[in-house]
C-alpha cells in the first residue's frame, strides 16, 4: 500500500464521519505482518498528511497510546 493510495481509502472510509475511531479500525485485512505493518506506515503517513490539509482531527492520549481520528467536518457537532 502506498500512502496515496491509503490518502484515498482513508477519504473514502471517513466520509462525515463525526465520531473518534481508532487508526488501526481503517486498516485493510491483512494476514501477512509484514504487508499489515506496511499498510499501518502507510496508513499513519496518509492520516498526517489529510491533518495537515484540514481534512482530520487526530487525537492521542498519551506517547505510544492508540491514535484516534475523525472527519474534520464533524468539529463542533
Amino acid at each position: 500500500i502506498s500512502v496515496e493510495e491509503a490518502i484515498e481509502r482513508l477519504s473514502r472510509l471517513l466520509g462525515s464521519m463525526p465520531e473518534w475511531k481508532s487508526l488501526a479500525e481503517y486498516l485493510p485485512a491483512l494476514d501477512n505482518p509484514l504487508a499489515r505493518r506496511s499498510a499501518l506506515a502507510a496508513n499513519f503517513g496518509a492520516t498526517l498528511e489529510l491533518a495537515k490539509r484540514g481534512v482530520v482531527e487526530l487525537r492521542q492520549e498519551q506517547a505510544f497510546a492508540p491514535i484516534y481520528l475523525r472527519s474534520r467536518s464533524s468539529e463542533g457537532e
